[in-house]
């Protein structure tokens, strides 16, 4: 039982890390029509255009390529979002009261374990 409670937990956690991940992107449909938009106005521009990515030295490769890829990041991003049926916010709320749920019947495994273990030893 206690492993399948720690998968939950780790399944729970996982989703809470996503949400928070998306709720920091402060996304807006508004994007997705300046992705497209810029992705029209270079397609097959074979000018310079680099991708930068954190911690990374940037790559240069072509706009158009450059365009498609941050389209393709953002509809990704709206593919995500769409897989929630309430706000982001709602959704870790949910979230959180069932990762303490979780929590509580994890303790309550273990403190039960070590009472029978104790009256075990008792005996």
């Amino acid at each position: 039982m206690t492993q399948q409670l720690q998968d939950e937990l780790l399944e729970v956690e996982g989703k809470i890390q996503a949400t928070i991940s998306l709720m920091r992107e402060k996304w807006t449909d508004n994007d997705l029509e300046k992705a497209r938009s810029k992705r029209d106005k270079h397609y097959g521009d074979m000018s310079t255009g680099y991708i930068l990515e954190r911690k990374k030295s940037a790559v240069y490769t072509t706009m158009h390529t450059h365009t498609h890829l941050a389209l393709g990041d953002t509809l990704r991003t709206k593919i995500r979002l769409c897989q929630y049926d309430e706000s982001l916010e709602d959704t870790l709320g949910n979230l959180s009261e069932r990762r303490v749920d979780v929590l509580e019947r994890i303790l309550e495994s273990h403190l039960t374990r070590l009472t029978q273990s104790k009256e075990i030893i008792i005996e």
